[in-house]
C-alpha cells in the first residue's frame, strides 16, 4: 500500500533512486515483484537482515544458513539487486547492542547473530553457518552480475529453491540451489543443449558454475 501511495504521488517518486526493504515481516516476495511492476526503473535493495544470537556460537544452528539462503534466493528472484546483512562481526554477547546488558531479558534477546562471532578476550573467532551460506552468492555472484530466468518442473519446482545468474567476472552461468527438505532430491540442470543430472542432499545448499560456451 505504501508503494501504491508513492505511485499516486508522482512528484515524490521522481526523487527516489530506489526502495530499501528488510525481512522481518516475512517473505512477501510477491510484494517485491509487485513493486517492480509499479516502478520498473527503481532499484530494489535488501538493506538489513539479522537473526537472534545463539546460546552457543561455537556450535551454530544450520537453520540460520537455510534462512539466509531462502531469503536471498527469494529476493533475487523477484528483482532485488543486492542483499546487505546487518552485522559482519559481533562479540560473544551479540554486541555492541542498542540496549544495556542489565536491560536484557535473557541471553538470546541481548544481541544479534552475525556471520562472524569474535571473543575479544581469547582472540578466537567463530564462523557461523550462514557465513558459508551467504558465500554461495557473495563468492560466485559479484557486483554487476545479471540475473537470468530459471524455471523448474516436478521435484525441482516443488522441493527446491534456486536462482541463476551470468557472472560479471567471467560470464559463467551460476546456479544456486537450496534444499530445505529432509530428503535428497535428484534433479537435472538443462542449459542450452546440455543436461547435467545431479542430486542435492537434504538441508543443503549447492552452487553450480559453468561457461556459456558449454551450453551449445
Amino acid at each position: 500500500s505504501y508503494f501504491k501511495f508513492f505511485h499516486l504521488s508522482l512528484p515524490i517518486i521522481s526523487y527516489l533512486w530506489g526502495i530499501a526493504f528488510h525481512w522481518y515481516s516475512g517473505d512477501q516476495f510477491d510484494h517485491l515483484a509487485t513493486t517492480h511492476d509499479l516502478f520498473p526503473d527503481k532499484h530494489l535493495l535488501a538493506t538489513e537482515a539479522t537473526v537472534a544470537r545463539e546460546k552457543d556460537p561455537t556450535h551454530p544452528e544450520w537453520s540460520h544458513a537455510e534462512h539466509y539462503a531462502h531469503d536471498m534466493i527469494g529476493d533475487l528472484r523477484n528483482w532485488a539487486e543486492g542483499f546487505i546483512d546487518w552485522n559482519l562481526v559481533l562479540d560473544m554477547l551479540g554486541g555492541p547492542d542498542h540496549a544495556f546488558l542489565d536491560h536484557c531479558e535473557g541471553l538470546i534477546k541481548c544481541g544479534s547473530d552475525a556471520m562472524i562471532i569474535a571473543n575479544p578476550e581469547s582472540g578466537d573467532v567463530y564462523f557461523q553457518d550462514f557465513y558459508y551460506s551467504v558465500g554461495h552468492t557473495a563468492k560466485f555472484v559479484p557486483r554487476g552480475s545479471v540475473n537470468i530466468g530459471s524455471t523448474g518442473v516436478g521435484d525441482a519446482n516443488d522441493k527446491l529453491e534456486f536462482v541463476s545468474f551470468v557472472s560479471s567476472f567471467d560470464e559463467s552461468v551460476v546456479v544456486i540451489v537450496l534444499n530445505q527438505g529432509d530428503d535428497s532430491v535428484d534433479f537435472s540442470i538443462f542449459a542450452g543443449k546440455n543436461c547435467l543430472p545431479t542430486s542435492i542432499p537434504g538441508h543443503s545448499i549447492q552452487t553450480y558454475s559453468f561457461q556459456k560456451s558449454e551450453l551449445v
